[in-house]
């Protein structure tokens, strides 16, 4: 008989290595005078066809509390026990709750029961109604190779984002370069007014030639006429 405790945290967001939440679903059942057991138990005959066998999908069964219902006869003692299998597979039978009206009309139980080895729970000595609560528990496989998978991915993952950077960084340095090339070919330009006064100097020298080859002529032209 499996006893396991369950805080909230192992309760909250519980996922396999396949990444499927673990399903848990309510559940009761009720102890009277015409219904004395209860018996829980999952095996191959009890899951659907189109669910696996028991080793794909282990089922557990927590049972949180015992209450005593409102038509409990006053001072009457109600037992409840609870019979299993231990680790070595031996039936155990114990009492887990003693309710009475008037006195004790609820117990906090914590017990957690396998769906391979089952349980039956029984009103030993009363006439109840006693209502028995807890959850039952969908657990999928934690499989190593699954797990060993999902790193594989997660590394494939971290893979493409480094390419990513690397390309990044490729683009970056290319257009450094292109920044480069642009500036290397921007060739600086002269002043525009130094430019305008060499052309007015070659201007006035012009003139000045010309202004001494009329004067020439003009002596040439007396020199004749002298003659």
């Amino acid at each position: 008989m499996a006893n396991r405790s369950r805080n909230m945290s192992e309760k909250s967001d519980t996922k396999t290595a396949i990444g499927v939440a673990d399903m848990e679903y309510f559940w009761c059942a009720e102890l009277n005078s015409s219904t004395r057991s209860v018996t829980w138990v999952m095996n191959s005959g009890d899951l659907d066809d189109d669910e696996d066998d028991d080793d794909y999908i282990e089922h557990s069964l927590f049972i949180k509390q015992a209450v005593l219902g409102s038509g409990a006869v006053s001072n009457e003692q109600n037992i409840i026990t609870l019979e299993s299998v231990n680790a070595n597979g031996e039936l155990k039978k114990g009492v887990v709750a003693n309710l009475t009206r008037g006195s004790s009309v609820m117990a906090h139980l914590d017990f957690t029961i396998s769906g391979k080895n089952g349980v039956t729970l029984t009103l030993a000595e009363g006439s109840g109604p006693v209502f028995l609560s807890g959850n039952h528990l969908l657990e999928y496989p934690k499989d190593d190779n699954l797990g060993d998978l999902s790193q594989i991915e997660s590394d494939g993952s971290n893979l493409d984002e480094e390419e990513e950077d690397v390309e990044d960084e490729e683009e970056e340095e290319d257009t450094n370069k292109k920044t480069v090339k642009r500036k290397a070919a921007v060739k600086p330009q002269k002043p525009k007014k130094a430019k305008m006064d060499v052309v007015e100097d070659d201007d006035d020298e012009d003139e000045e030639g010309e202004d001494d080859e009329e004067d020439e002529d003009d002596e040439d032209y007396d020199f004749e006429e002298n003659k």
